[in-house]
């Protein structure tokens, strides 16, 4: 069946322009998770590809019960497009669709791209089911972030294959909103109800507990420890949600100079990020006019578009807080682009002088750093340092 209309105007996400992740993309358009579902348990295709313009599309689905179609089609009735590459990302629940299908023991997915002249094949692959339950991917516990809601978190913990998460929000009068859920890691897909507990102000004698609301629903993918997707239908609290796949990043910052990624995630998994937020004393030794003074350095945000990049600004110790940055630290994960993994001072300036370094996350002890740095001379033992204070 073709459904008679779209399943939704495809969101424009980030994607990294290294040939090394185009290659990936290629290769992992469409893709099942888990990739042997269970017949009576969550299954989920996420497809990933872009738009040549920036004008996006809409996506339709075919299903039989030997065949499962996902079939982009690109806008082609406008002349003028935003960008010149859009990429999109989508996750999407067959059963869901096709209710009254009865799929196979073993189907087909199909990705379909149709750029005004007729539907080509990009890309397929068989999938299986099985009576089996895959083993549930790992979480790292901890603090989650995605750029799309700016002021949420997402806070997870897992034991064995059992998750349970809290989503934090503020109301428009400012006060928090707390959503929280738990459910079962079906290899790496998980899907669970969201709950509204409502704040007790009971203070000088007891009041009644008011029962949770139903607030929606939570699907994440699991990438890997330190990455997820993830679909939130919770409109009412949720508006920049709505509709909407969100990449979260974990927020581990560690004062540890042992920042190796787990070796069952090697090549996957972005290593521990170096804690950078505190107060520090900063400068360059090695030149006659170096001079060092006291920064506070806060953590400014992060952006999933890779290479990923976490930003930390510093600004002079008791300055008004609406002063201009003294500098930034970016540390980012390049490796599809050089197989790089470090950190890059930015914008610092010693006198006249403007100074660049790039160091490894490990250069960061738990009380100091001291890094090579190229301020425009020849000498090679002039080096960045910060000395921690709180």
């Amino acid at each position: 069946m073709r459904a008679d209309t779209p399943i939704g105007i495809l969101l424009i996400l980030g994607l990294a322009s290294a040939s090394a992740a185009q290659a990936q993309l290629l290769n992992n358009r469409i893709s099942s998770h888990p990739a042997q579902p269970q017949f009576d348990r969550p299954w989920r295709v996420l497809l990933e590809d872009q738009w040549p313009t920036g004008c996006g599309g809409q996506l339709f689905f075919q299903a039989t019960a030997e065949r499962f179609d996902l079939i982009a089609v690109a806008t082609t009735d406008t002349d003028i497009c935003p960008a010149v590459v859009s990429p999109f990302r989508v996750l999407v629940d067959p059963r869901e669709l096709a209710p009254e299908v009865d799929f196979a023991d073993q189907i087909e997915l199909r990705y379909l791209y149709d750029a005004g002249d007729g539907a080509e094949l990009r890309q397929s692959r068989s999938v299986s089911f099985s009576d089996v339950a895959p083993p549930a991917a790992r979480l790292q516990t901890g603090s989650w972030v995605t750029p799309d809601l700016a002021s949420s978190g997402l806070f997870i913990d897992q034991q064995g294959d059992e998750v349970s998460m809290a989503l934090l929000d503020y109301d428009a009068d400012g006060g928090p909103v707390w959503l929280y859920g738990a459910g079962q890691l079906h290899g790496d897909v998980l899907v669970a109800d969201l709950l509204r507990l409502h704040t007790v102000e009971c203070v000088t004698e007891p009041c009644p507990r008011a029962l949770p609301d139903a607030a929606g629903r939570i699907e994440l993918l699991v990438g890997d420890r330190n990455a997820l997707l993830a679909s939130l239908d919770a409109e009412d609290l949720f508006p920049a949600a709505d509709g909407r796949l969100l990449a979260y990043q974990r927020l581990d910052f560690r004062r540890t100079p042992e920042l190796q990624a787990d070796d069952d995630f090697a090549g996957s998994a972005l290593p521990l990020v170096p804690d950078f937020v505190g107060r520090w004393v900063a400068g360059v030794s090695g030149l006659s006019d170096g001079r060092f003074a006291p920064v506070r350095i806060r953590y400014v945000g992060l952006t999933v578009l890779p290479p990923v990049t976490w930003r930390f600004a510093a600004e002079r110790d008791g300055s008004d807080p609406a002063t201009p940055a003294e500098f930034f630290i970016d540390c980012n994960d390049q490796r599809l682009l050089d197989g790089d993994v470090g950190c890059e001072l930015i914008d610092y300036r010693q006198g006249e002088r403007s100074c660049q370094a790039r160091f490894a996350y490990t250069a960061l002890a738990e009380e100091r750093l001291s890094v090579p740095v190229n301020c425009g001379t020849d000498d090679p033992g002039t080096r960045f340092e910060l000395f921690r204070l709180d």
